[in-house]
């Protein structure tokens, strides 16, 4: 499990996608990536980690959950691209893999590749 601090700018969006990364190439259990504290996010930055990071995911089969607090700031919620990964409203949701939102793709950790949707 990872977890954002209050501000996702371009450094702490790079700093998030490098220890996914690690923890993708040691571990097939499923990626918990919390956002819940995020209320500041630089949406360029933060879109393409997570955009990265899903498909990465995919491609190791491994399920990405993101955590997102249902009542962030329209800037958190807005960087969220909801087809290429399951997002889930608390981290104990997404810890047990009840998954509370719609999936992203036919196969869990795989989101749909460009053409696919």
């Amino acid at each position: 499990m990872l977890s954002a601090g209050a501000t996702l700018d371009a450094t702490a969006a790079a700093e998030l996608r490098r220890e996914a990364r690690a923890l993708l190439a040691r571990s097939a259990d499923p990626l918990v990536v919390d956002l819940t504290a995020v209320r500041v996010a630089e949406p360029a930055a933060a879109s393409s980690a997570l955009r990265d990071l899903a498909y990465e995911a995919g491609e190791a089969d491994i399920d990405l959950r993101v955590v997102r607090d249902p009542g962030a700031p329209e800037t958190a919620r807005a960087l969220l691209d909801e087809t290429l990964f399951e997002i889930y409203p608390s981290l104990d949701a997404a810890l047990d893999g009840a998954i509370e939102a719609s999936p992203p793709g036919d196969l869990p950790g795989r989101p749909p590749a460009p053409g696919e949707r």
